[in-house]
């Protein structure tokens, strides 16, 4: 029985074309995501605080909707804003993550990480106040050590010259920023490779 082009005996590897014992070729598998996202600044995971007081928001007792998708967090200060907001939450994968944000007067400041769930919101007594709202930056479902490893990002069945991120090692760093208006009908399709190592 011929070990071509799959040698058992190299898990994870397609086998080169080489002769026996040359070279392999990790081998890979196709992800799609396919989901129909919402406007983010439609969702408001909390409502507006004032920071004076270091109160930690809980997901139990504070939190009015969880992300539709893995997406980000967008959050906006007042005049002078200038607080650190840290944002605890889980990822598309199930672990445990957290962001810190710096507020920037009442300039809009996104979130790069993509929450599947929040856990809770935490600060240091300020004098300002934080809107929250949700971000069109999606969270792919896996690690990927290329922008090169996406071969097809789409919405509502076209290109979209959105913005790819990648990382090998932080699950909720892998996004991408759609171009085009979310608005909960339309798909958005990523098509990209995996190494089942990462």
């Amino acid at each position: 029985m011929s070990l071509y082009p799959r040698n058992g005996r190299a898990a994870g590897f397609v086998q080169g074309d080489g002769a026996a014992g040359g070279p392999h070729v990790r081998q890979s598998f196709m992800a799609k995501y396919h989901e129909h996202p919402v406007l983010g600044e439609t969702l408001v995971p909390l409502a507006t605080v004032t920071l004076t007081t270091p109160v930690v928001h809980v997901a139990s007792t504070a939190f009015l909707v969880q992300p539709d998708v893995p997406r980000n967090i967008v959050l906006t200060g007042n005049a002078g804003a200038n607080e650190v907001v840290t944002i605890h939450g889980i990822d598309a994968g199930g672990g445990v993550i957290s962001e810190a944000l710096t507020l920037n007067a009442a300039v809009a400041v996104p979130g790069a990480k993509a929450f599947k769930q929040f856990t809770s919101v935490t600060y240091a007594a300020g004098s300002h106040t934080c809107a929250f709202t949700l971000g069109d930056i999606l969270g792919l479902g896996h690690k990927l050590s290329s922008a090169l490893d996406v071969i097809q990002n789409n919405f509502n069945l076209a290109d979209d010259a959105g913005t790819i991120a990648v990382s090998a090692t932080v699950l909720a760093s892998n996004t991408f920023a759609v171009a085009g208006t979310l608005d909960g009908t339309k798909p958005v399709d990523i098509r990209y490779y995996v190494d089942p190592a990462s």
